[in-house]
């Protein structure tokens, strides 16, 4: 592996691109850039190696601490977690018994508070009268 840095013969726009490819690989293996070419480049280059380097080595650390939590709790692997998260898709039984409770109960508290406002607007007109001295023909 050469560590000349007379080899280095990338502009600061390629460094930038395969930067940007390693953060890719890291976010997302399968879809991110291709991992030996960006081997290639940071053999290379020294600048690069140092970054993308320490990024690939932090990323194959998570990665294998991941997978040995993985094997030693298997309830919680990645096809089980999309299960657990498909069942919670479904709603509670208690939310379907909500939903059929929600609209009476919304009617019954629409109406009292009607009533309660009809009883103030009216209390409010026969004081207003009385204070007024208003006589109703």
């Amino acid at each position: 592996m050469p560590q000349d840095d007379t080899l280095k013969t990338e502009t600061p726009e390629s460094c930038k691109n395969y930067r940007l490819a390693a953060q890719e690989y890291v976010l997302d293996p399968d879809a991110g850039g291709d991992l030996a070419t960006i081997h290639v480049h940071i053999e290379r280059c020294k600048e690069c190696r140092k970054e993308i380097g320490s990024l690939l080595k932090a990323d194959a650390s998570v990665r294998q601490t991941f997978k040995a939590l993985e094997d030693s709790l298997p309830e919680l692997a990645t096809r089980n977690i999309e299960y657990i998260l498909d069942g919670t898709r479904e709603p509670p039984e208690n939310a379907v018994l909500l939903k059929r409770v929600r609209r009476p109960v919304n009617g019954v508290l629409l109406i009292a508070i009607l009533a309660f406002s009809a009883v103030g607007l009216i209390t409010l007109a026969l004081w207003l009268l009385k204070y007024l001295q208003i006589t109703l023909p």
